[in-house]
């Protein structure tokens, strides 16, 4: 049986498979996500429920769950794990390593990943980029307003409500 804990003081929250995970710890490499969610108990941690990921692309910036997967985006490259996790006592765990999806394009806004039907969208020092489908591999997305002040603000408010008459691919 695992022992229940506080959880780490953290600044990124998000969701997966029905646990939280937690970054922007101490440990500016480290996720570390709750026992299952259970109906009307408190979120449950343990020390042992972590994972690390590389070094490569800087601190974690945010958390973001697509399909089945929870994808990790650094400040200069965008990771994933899927799997389902170990259960409440903490056997048979089936997180993937953290898999590396790009080493050149990462995330520069926490709060700018936008979930979509049409993947997740995010703030890059690059641009506006897309990751979605079976690739994963982030594609540069622009706003026809891109002229404008606070184009990228409006194109990922658009995004995030469905309205991608002024999100596209560039591809």
């Amino acid at each position: 049986v695992l022992e229940n804990i506080s959880p780490p003081s953290c600044s990124i929250v998000g969701n997966f498979k029905n646990r939280l995970f937690l970054a922007g710890l101490e440990n500016k490499l480290e996720v570390r996500y709750s026992k299952l969610l259970q109906e009307k108990v408190g979120v449950e941690f343990n020390d042992t429920l972590f994972i690390l990921t590389s070094q490569v692309g800087g601190d974690i910036i945010a958390l973001k769950g697509m399909d089945d997967k929870l994808i990790i985006f650094k400040e200069n490259a965008i990771f994933y794990i899927s799997g389902d996790g170990p259960n409440n006592l903490g056997q048979q765990d089936t997180f993937t390593e953290p898999q590396l999806i790009s080493s050149d394009v990462g995330c520069s806004v926490k709060n700018s990943v936008v979930g979509t039907p049409q993947g997740l969208f995010f703030k890059s020092s690059k641009g506006i980029y897309n990751v979605a489908g079976l690739s994963l591999m982030p594609s540069l997305a622009f706003c026809p307003m891109s002229k404008k002040a606070g184009c990228f603000d409006l194109c990922l408010k658009s995004a995030g409500r469905g309205k991608f008459n002024n999100v596209v691919n560039a591809r």
